[in-house]
């Protein structure tokens, strides 16, 4: 039994690297207040880097589903691979050409159409998203705050967030 609520303790889980992130910022702030020397400096270091911890992880709290879906998404060396209930499919990333996002559909889906082959559709509530949005998010020009955007978009329908030719 745990003295913490379990949605409590799903949303710290979600935001792990934010509070870890903090956490980090909070030990150089005392740092810095209460040392001086090359500590003092230190403690500045250490500072900057949970802050910057801690908004990197705020960024990929909001990216992550809030409710558990269907499915598993697997992201190994440059293959996307997604295994559904009732259908799947992986992807190269080297040979991705187009990434959207469908907001029209419950819940929203991923759209990563490839070279050659069928479009792969995940959805946003899928597991394992964290693996998916690192690879999605080193595409040239795909960005962390413009994956956010998309899933914070009101409204249906599909939009294009990157295109191999040019940024969607």
């Amino acid at each position: 039994m745990s003295l913490i609520r379990p949605e409590i303790r799903a949303g710290m889980w979600r935001g792990r690297e934010m509070l870890s992130g903090a956490g980090t910022a909070l030990f150089g702030l005392w740092m810095v207040l209460s040392t001086f020397g090359v500590t003092r400096w230190l403690g500045w270091a250490v500072l900057m880097a949970g802050i910057g911890l801690a908004f990197a992880g705020w960024q990929r709290m909001r990216l992550r589903p809030k409710e558990a879906g269907l499915g598993l998404v697997e992201a190994d060396e440059g293959r996307i691979t997604y295994w559904g209930p009732l259908d799947g499919g992986s992807v190269e990333r080297d040979l991705l050409t187009g990434v959207a996002i469908d907001l029209g559909s419950y819940p929203a889906v991923w759209i990563l159409s490839q070279q050659g082959g069928p479009d792969l559709h995940i959805p946003v509530t899928a597991g394992g998203q964290d693996a998916l949005l690192d690879t999605l998010n080193s595409l040239p020009g795909l960005t962390a705050s413009r994956l956010i955007a998309a899933r914070s978009r009101e409204g249906g329908g599909r939009h294009r967030l990157w295109s191999a030719n040019r940024i969607g």
